[in-house]
Formats: structure tokens, sequence, C-alpha cells
């Protein structure tokens, strides 16, 4: 037991030093650059009318709540020391050194570009990890290793699934990697950035780290935080009858809930959210 201690205590010890010396390499290679600030137009990106056309009376009634916006506030405030991190222009600077103004800035857009579509369902180092996969292959000109394969679904007969094959390598790929793999495919094939109508959030999630933050790069925590806060009735109905053995109660919100979930899919597809559809029949 006291050998299992010292060996957790050793290991503890080594990714401490391991993380100290990344830092002291990091301020040793940024250092020069502290304090840049990124120099480029500040565009708005157009949007899709479709999104804006009916607000759901659930996430209208949330916003609309004092309460509800205070506690948005307050939590806009808790995250506002943060805002740096889109501050990406020590890279880009970086880069510049490396490969000269031009061609490092090209690179650097482009990797962010990338950023994007490999953004959804993945922790920051899958996002980089992923992109910078994508953009060796833009860079070099090559293929993807993966195609995208349909598959016997296992679960429904008659059906098909959408798998890559090969999978990604160890550390790479992400739950939502066939969303990532369609987006980012598309940009190696035209060359071009994700059009902003059609990729709402991660265009805009791409900008600000290109320094164009004037464009906000909201996603689903941003959509259910008003939601989480005023508290979902509906939901609470349907636990309580259901826990209370009420059938025909639960059958009769389960029935509501199918057309509200019908509004909610329609109002964020325009968004992209298309990993928080709601499926009623999970739960029936």
């Amino acid at each position: 037991m006291a050998n299992l201690l010292v060996k957790k205590l050793s290991k503890a010890a080594q990714q401490s030093a391991l993380y100290d010396e990344a830092m002291a390499r990091i301020e040793q290679i940024f250092g020069k650059y502290a304090g840049a600030k990124p120099n480029v137009p500040q565009v708005t990106f157009p949007r899709s009318p479709q999104g804006r056309q009916v607000v759901d009376p659930a996430i209208a009634r949330a916003i609309a709540d004092k309460g509800v916006k205070d506690k948005m506030i307050e939590a806009m405030e808790r995250g506002r020391p943060l805002a740096g991190w889109y501050n990406m222009e020590p890279t880009r600077l970086l880069w510049s050194d490396i490969s000269g103004p031009n061609i490092g800035t090209q690179r650097f857009n482009r990797l962010q570009d990338y950023m994007g579509p490999t953004s959804s369902q993945s922790p920051v180092d899958l996002n980089l990890g992923n992109a910078s996969r994508w953009n060796y292959y833009d860079m070099n000109k090559l293929p993807p290793d993966e195609s995208l394969v349909n598959i016997p679904h296992p679960d429904k007969p008659g059906k098909t699934k959408e798998m890559l094959d090969p999978q990604p390598p160890e550390g790479y790929g992400s739950k939502g990697q066939i969303g990532q793999f369609k987006a980012a495919s598309s940009m190696l094939e035209s060359g071009q950035p994700l059009d902003p109508i059609k990729y709402p959030k991660t265009s805009r999630y791409a900008g600000d780290l290109k320094g164009n933050t004037a464009n906000a790069a909201m996603d689903a925590h941003a959509t259910r935080a008003p939601l989480m806060l005023l508290g979902d009735p509906e939901g609470l109905a349907t636990s309580v009858k259901l826990k209370a053995g009420d059938k025909a109660g639960a059958e009769h919100v389960f029935a509501k809930l199918t057309p509200n979930a019908n509004k909610a899919n329609n109002q964020v597809l325009p968004f992209e959210f298309h990993y928080c559809r709601l499926e009623p029949q999970k739960f029936s």
C-alpha cells in the first residue's frame, strides 16, 4: 500500500514537473508576443433569416424572467476574465516569424477555419488535434485517410448507419466525427471557409479565433442556460406523474411533449444544433 502511494505521488510529481517545463517553454517562445492583439476587420457574418422568424415560447418565457436574466448576467461576469481566450494573435505572429508574414498568416487562418467544424462535441485538445490533421491534408493537397461509408444499422433492421472507414487513429476523432468529416471535407474540396449561413456556429467560432470577434459563436449551452435556470415545468410534471404510477397523466404530458419537441428541433436546426435533437420516442 505504501509503495502504491509512493508511485502515485511520484507520477503526480512527474506530471507537475512536465507541466512546469511546458509552461516555461511556452513563456520562452511566446514571451516576446505578450500583449499582442489581433488587428483584423470586424465583419458581421450574414445569417439566415429563418432562425429569427420565431422564438420558441419556452425560451421567450425564460429570457423575459428577471431572475433568469440576473443569473445569466452574473454568469457572464464570471466569464469575463476568460474573454482573452480567443486571442490567438501571439500564435499568428509566431507562425509569421517562422514562415514569413504572408504564408504564416495564411496557414494560421486555415487552421482556424478547420477549428470550426472540428469543434463539435470535442474538448479543446481533440479540437486542435483534429483541426491540425485536416490542415495537414489541406497544406499537402492530400485526401483524408478515412472515407464515409454506410453500413447496416445494428439496431434498426433495413436501415443504414454512417461511419468512418477506417476509424481515426487513437487520440483523434470524436463523438461528432461524422458531422465534422462532412464539413471539413467540403472545405478541403472547395479551398474556402465554411458558409456562415449554412454553418452559423462553427464559422463564427473560426472567425473569433482569427480575430474577428464581431460574431458570437452561440452553442447549445447558451441556448439551454436560460431554460435550465427557469426550470422545465413539463419535464417536472412528466417525472412526477411517472413516479406516482399515473400512466394516463404521463401519457397526456408525453402527448404534449411531441409537438413541443418538434418546435424545439425546428428552432435549433438553423443554428446547427443537430446533436441536440430531441426525440420524444426515446422517453416513451
